[in-house]
């Protein structure tokens, strides 16, 4: 019921909307590796978490999660059952009950290791358009818990300008762009900050393609 809802939802609505209405230039969907992957990505906008799963294979709608704040993304059982429904959200839980501060690695690392992929915006908020702050190393330290998973580093274009912050989408030129998936052992080794700061690298790159 979920995969069928989603494949309505992302195939047949909102990707012809995005493409033909925004003007959002999808990547082929070979271009996501067979696997489990980690996805990195820059983040502008709230068009990017659905952006992402429409450029998706169907097949990967299931188990591929948007990374979210439970806090905020599950600050009621209506928008929890809604997020966790058609964006197939996982939630980390950044402060616990009576302001005790959890291990959110800890749960995302469970995540991994009972077999999903996911999706984390490791800038941690949405930015300015086009504009990259300094990357939070959980994407680092995941890879480095699960060496067999892989890298997908992504940059996006325009989804800042299509629909900035407080605003309505506009149509604008967008793209998503989907780097190579593969960091050998010498790279997935190194300390966490020169690994976080190889994966912010690998993003920024896509930006110059």
């Amino acid at each position: 019921m979920r995969i069928f809802a989603r494949f309505v939802l992302y195939r047949l609505i909102l990707r012809p909307f995005l493409s033909l209405i925004i003007g959002v230039k999808f990547p082929k969907a070979s271009a996501f590796p067979e696997g489990q992957f980690i996805l990195v990505s820059n983040h502008n906008s709230h068009l990017d978490t659905v952006s992402l799963l429409c450029s998706l294979p169907v097949k990967r709608l299931g188990d591929v999660h948007p990374a979210a704040a439970a806090d905020y993304f599950a600050r009621n059982k209506v928008m929890a059952t809604l997020c966790e429904f058609f964006l197939n959200t996982v939630f980390v839980r950044r402060k616990g009950e009576g302001g005790q501060v959890l291990k959110p690695l800890d749960e995302l690392d469970m995540h991994v290791k009972s077999g999903k992929s996911l999706i984390l915006f490791p800038e941690g908020t949405r930015g300015l358009p086009e504009q990259i702050v300094d990357f939070k190393c959980g994407a680092a330290v995941l890879l480095q818990r699960n060496p067999h998973v892989k890298l997908v580093p992504v940059f996006m274009i325009g989804m800042g300008k299509a629909m900035p912050k407080g605003g309505l989408p506009i149509p604008s030129e967008c793209e998503i762009r989907i780097g190579t998936s593969s960091i050998d052992d010498s790279v997935r080794s190194r300390p966490v900050m020169e690994l976080t700061a190889f994966i912010q690298d690998e993003v920024l790159r896509l930006k110059e393609v």
